[in-house]
């Protein structure tokens, strides 16, 4: 919520303005407020300009920041909070992140490296590889997180090898065939949900990563059509038939179809709930 400040200063700012235009400049009263505002508001602000610009080395920002509480009354997500600040803590550990993440992408047959991407969690360890990428020789990263979901679909051509962090052994594992730890990121100051990723080399695609990719969000929308026209014991039965056709196909993920059941069950649909389920635990 910190960025609606800047708005609410721009309003409060013209309402007080009006005000002093509206008097007699020339008062003593007028004069005094037209310095006395600005003042109070630069010494108001000076105890929290450490927590929005990085004026303090982080071991003295650390000592500040522990007598007001970490996050300083201010509380922008439910994650939990390391030694700084959440908004602090993410400018920490991009270059080591790198360091591992080059390293393991090196270790690449050179002849391979063509064919091998970076796949990561989020954003944060998305955009880490893209303002660094140059520096360390890496190709464009891709993540099913934030703006760099889309930007896969556009312009990037999905690899047959991936250097991956910030991922769960089990995902990756569900996606390809082979999958070996090869580094591990930590840093002292970043966020706890950030720190001690593994950085894994992933080869053997289990499924199109590309057609992955376009179900990650949302069910295949012709699969959801046929549900919904039809029923899920034929949708089901439709599925099978592709699968039989193509054993690639890929229309959900098994968060979507386990959503999925649960609203079935919710609404009374035992039976098309427990098919829904019987299916996940198939695929």
């Amino acid at each position: 919520m910190m960025p609606l400040y800047a708005v609410l200063l721009s309003v409060g700012s013209v309402r007080i303005e009006q005000y002093f235009d509206g008097n007699d400049f020339r008062s003593l009263k007028s004069r005094i407020g037209k310095v006395a505002i600005p003042v109070l508001y630069v010494i108001g602000s000076l105890p929290l300009l450490p927590l929005a610009l990085p004026i303090l080395p982080v071991d003295q920002l650390i000592s500040y920041t522990s007598k007001m509480g970490v996050n300083a009354g201010i509380r922008t997500n439910s994650v939990n909070i390391g030694i700084l600040p959440n908004w602090t803590a993410h400018r920490f550990g991009w270059d080591d992140m790198m360091k591992e993440i080059a390293s393991v992408y090196n270790s690449v047959p050179v002849d391979d490296r063509s064919r091998t991407g970076i796949l990561t969690g989020n954003y944060c360890q998305a955009s880490a590889v893209h303002i660094y990428r140059e520096k360390y020789s890496l190709p464009e990263p891709i993540s099913t997180h934030g703006w760099f979901y889309f930007q896969a679909l556009r312009n990037h051509e999905f690899k047959l090898a991936y250097v991956t962090i910030g991922i769960s052994h089990d995902m990756l594992k569900e996606l390809f065939s082979k999958v070996e730890q090869r580094g591990m990121f930590s840093n002292p100051y970043c966020q706890p949900d950030q720190n001690n990723l593994p950085v894994c080399f992933c080869t053997g695609p289990k499924c199109d990563i590309k057609r992955r990719w376009l179900i990650d969000r949302h069910i295949d929308p012709k699969f959801s059509r046929y549900i919904d026209e039809n029923g899920v014991i034929k949708a089901i039965a439709y599925f099978h038939a592709l699968k039989k056709l193509d054993p690639s196909t890929l229309l959900f993920t098994e968060r979507q179809i386990n959503l999925l059941g649960y609203e079935y069950l919710s609404n009374g649909r035992i039976e098309e709930a427990i098919a829904l389920f019987d299916l996940n635990v198939e695929e």
